[in-house]
């Protein structure tokens, strides 16, 4: 690809604009998500495993716990695909629409490529000096914290090709990795710290849930359905929070991508 200026992401901007087109789209949202909520159909008479991890008492199977969070994560990604269509093609949508063919299980792969990218090389590097220090008998203060740090480190880096995703979602062909890590360029840690922000509410929302459904002593199958809604209700929001945050900043590398000349010349 051709030499561009490096382009300065407006992080707080980016983070501005795309809080206020999930609330102000709300609807949207909506009306994407509405068809994956029959998940709670699955989750009913599964005895509800996406709450496993929140509540005391017996779980369904490992297997059936294991198959919610495959049915939830491809949820979220029809979403986030959906979110990405509606940003930036101002695509029109409806209630119980369902979508998930080639473009969303792209976008999956693409989403597992990008995940292993980062846990692979920090798995064998953790493991490497694991060995090493184990080896040599040494013990060297603080090798816990660079155990912990390591993952982020190398999770920063690999953000420079996060908007390879919503160019997915919108077919865009001429964003290719190579293309997406050169566009990024000095913004690594703008982008991965962004996408961090905007996960926060729906974390800091789910935490308290839990601490409330755990420390009420709740149950019962209404309060379970109600929980796992709730659930699936923010885990779905997360999902359409990144996928505008992508959006956002995919259109913003774009554009100065598509007028890199004008720029250069003025």
């Amino acid at each position: 690809m051709e030499t561009i200026p490096q382009i300065k992401l407006p992080l707080w901007e980016c983070l501005r604009r795309s809080f206020s087109y999930v609330l102000a789209n709300f609807d949207a949202f909506v009306k994407i998500a509405s068809v994956w909520f029959l998940v709670l159909i699955y989750e009913a008479v599964a005895g509800f495993p996406s709450l496993c991890g929140i509540r005391e008492g017996a779980c369904p199977s490992e297997s059936l716990q294991n198959l919610s969070v495959v049915v939830i994560s491809l949820a979220s990604i029809a979403i986030a695909v959906g979110f990405c269509r509606h940003i930036i093609l101002k695509e029109k949508v409806n209630y119980l629409h369902f979508s998930f063919g080639r473009r969303e299980l792209k976008y999956l792969a693409y989403s597992l490529f990008l995940f292993l990218l980062i846990i692979i090389p920090s798995a064998l590097i953790i493991g490497i000096l694991a060995n090493i220090l184990k080896y040599d008998g040494v013990n060297i203060p603080g090798t816990s914290v660079i155990f912990i740090l390591l993952p982020i480190i190398i999770a920063v880096i690999c953000a420079r090709f996060f908007i390879i995703l919503p160019a997915i979602a919108v077919d865009d062909k001429d964003i290719s990795l190579k293309v997406a890590f050169a566009l990024t360029k000095g913004n690594a840690n703008k982008i991965f710290w962004g996408q961090a922000l905007m996960m926060l509410p729906v974390i800091i929302i789910l935490t308290v849930l839990s601490s409330l459904y755990d420390a009420m002593g709740l149950g019962g199958f209404v309060a379970d359905f109600i929980m796992a809604a709730l659930v699936l209700g923010f885990s779905f929001l997360d999902a359409a929070l990144k996928a505008a945050y992508f959006s956002h900043i995919y259109q913003y590398f774009v554009y100065f991508w598509k007028h890199s000349e004008d720029l250069v010349k003025a």
